[in-house]
């Protein structure tokens, strides 16, 4: 059972890490490109990048819960071993 939580852990690390380079990426496409001066344009650039801007959030704390779950793992498997 320890050892499915802590790989539970480092793939939700791996995803969070992966989650914020692919939003880091969408998110410098997205406001280097020249937009529209139409209206339409510009809010759907809006909805997008608060999108983006939630998925961002959403692996940073994927990511750090993942972190978390490792890092207890280790601190309990450690406490195991003293015993």
């Amino acid at each position: 059972m320890f050892g499915s939580f802590f790989l539970a852990g480092i793939v939700m690390v791996i995803v969070g890490i992966a989650g914020i380079s692919i939003s880091a990426s969408l998110w410098d496409t997205i406001t280097d490109s020249p937009s529209s001066d139409t209206l339409g344009a510009g809010w759907g650039t809006v909805i997008i990048l608060g999108l983006v801007a939630i998925g961002f959030l959403l692996s940073i704390s994927l990511g750090f819960y993942g972190l978390s779950i490792v890092l207890f793992g280790l601190a309990r498997f450690s406490n195991k071993k003293n015993i």
